[in-house]
C-alpha cells in the first residue's frame, strides 16, 4: 500500500471512530496538507520504525513514474487483533472495505470533500471535534434522528406521569373509522 493511501485510511479510522465514540482510535494528530490529512510525523514515524525493525513491514521507495518515487509499505505479519476492541475492529473493517480499493488520487479527492479537512487551513492541525459537522456520505451518525430522539426524551421527561383517570379516558376513546 502506498503511504498516501495509508495516511488517509488512518485518518478515516480515527475520525470515524471519534464521531461514533468521541475518542480517536490511534490518538494521532493530523495536519491539513495539500494532498489531504497527514499524521504528525513525530508520532507516526516511531510506530513505522518499530514495525520495520521487528520485521512486520517493509518500507520501500518504488518508482511510480519517470519523475516520481512512491513510498510503499509491504506487510509481512498478521495483525494482533487482541489489542483492539470489537468496536475498533468494526470501524477499521468498515474503512478498509469502503476505501482501500481507491488509488491515491481517488482517496485524496474523497478526503477533500470531508468537512474536517476542508474546514481547516493548510498546515493547521485538524480538530477532531469538527467531525460532528459531517454530512452525507461522510457522516457516521444520523444526527437528525439523534436530535429528534433527544428532544422527544426532553419532552417526555418533563411530563408528569399520567393519572389513572387520564389512562381510562384515552383507553375508552371511541374509534373513528
Amino acid at each position: 500500500m502506498g503511504e498516501t493511501v495509508l495516511y488517509k485510511l488512518l485518518y478515516f479510522c480515527d475520525f470515524d471512530f471519534f464521531e461514533l465514540f468521541e475518542k480517536p482510535l490511534t490518538g494521532m494528530i493530523y495536519k491539513r496538507l495539500q494532498f489531504g490529512p497527514v499524521p504528525e510525523q513525530k508520532l507516526y514515524n516511531p510506530v513505522i520504525k518499530e514495525m520495520v525493525e521487528t520485521g512486520k513491514i517493509q518500507k520501500m521507495n518504488v518508482p511510480y513514474s519517470e519523475s516520481c518515487i512512491q513510498i510503499r509499505y509491504f506487510n509481512f505479519a498478521l495483525p494482533d487483533l487482541s489489542t483492539f476492541t470489537p468496536e475498533e475492529i468494526n470501524i477499521i473493517d468498515r474503512v478498509i472495505n469502503r476505501l482501500s480499493d481507491m488509488s491515491a488520487r481517488q482517496i485524496e479527492d474523497h478526503v477533500h470533500r470531508d468537512f474536517p479537512w476542508f474546514a481547516h487551513n493548510d498546515g493547521e492541525e485538524i480538530d477532531y471535534v469538527s467531525v460532528f459537522n459531517r454530512t452525507g456520505e461522510f457522516a457516521q451518525r444520523d444526527y437528525e434522528n439523534e436530535i429528534l430522539d433527544a428532544s422527544n426524551e426532553d419532552a417526555f421527561g418533563s411530563l408528569p406521569p399520567m393519572t389513572k383517570e387520564e389512562k381510562e379516558y384515552y383507553l375508552n376513546l371511541p374509534d373513528k373509522k
